[in-house]
């Protein structure tokens, strides 16, 4: 009722099922919520949550459900989030999280659009992390990288010295040798006249 306060004690831990989707909630995710381990379901969904998700949110055991998207949470995914081994259905999309997607059997299975709207990388996306936790799109652009870390695109330089010898190759004779040079005419007119009589 309006202007009451009630405190709920042991029986709050029978819940399977909290939603707080859309209202406007923010500040820290309290990092009591994890204290429900027979939680699940949890939906904090299109509220104003900043910070981090709370690092022991994998002490929720019991959870299938979570959805934390459409927040403006920082930081990384918590490690302690690949043991929820029970968890089927998760959406961290549209937040600001960073770094590396905990590798786990549940974490990896998820689609990509689960992680949509961060910069997060791993095995569930199209981008994946490199020794020193940096983000590198796809895994075909460190192809044709030299020791030094400068990018050599070795195939516009092989057709490049293809085209540059190809093509002289063909025309030195002609610019050295005049003999070379009334030959190939000679030729290129014996062409013309014969296709023009075919198509006479």
């Amino acid at each position: 009722m309006k202007g009451q306060f009630y405190e709920y004690g042991w029986t709050l831990n029978l819940g399977r099922v909290l939603d707080l989707s859309d209202n406007s909630l923010s500040g820290d995710i309290p990092w009591e919520i994890t204290r429900l381990q027979g939680l699940q379901s949890l939906n904090l969904s299109h509220n104003h949550f900043t910070k981090r998700i709370p690092p022991n949110i994998g002490d929720m055991s019991s959870l299938e459900s979570l959805d934390l998207s459409v927040n403006k949470l920082l930081g990384s995914i918590p490690e302690s989030m690949s043991k929820l081994s029970f968890l089927s259905y998760l959406n961290l999309s549209a937040n600001q999280l960073t770094g590396k997607i905990p590798i786990g059997t549940q974490l990896q299975s998820f689609d990509a659009s689960c992680y949509a709207g961060n910069e997060l990388c791993g095995l569930s996306l199209m981008e994946n992390c490199n020794e020193v936790n940096q983000r590198v799109p796809g895994t075909g652009n460190n192809v044709g990288k030299d020791m030094d870390g400068d990018k050599v695109n070795w195939l516009f330089l092989s057709m490049a010295l293809g085209f540059i010898f190809g093509f002289w190759s063909v025309l030195s004779p002609l610019v050295i040798s005049r003999q070379w040079r009334y030959a190939y005419y000679k030729c290129l007119d014996e062409m013309w006249q014969k296709s023009w009589s075919f198509w006479e």
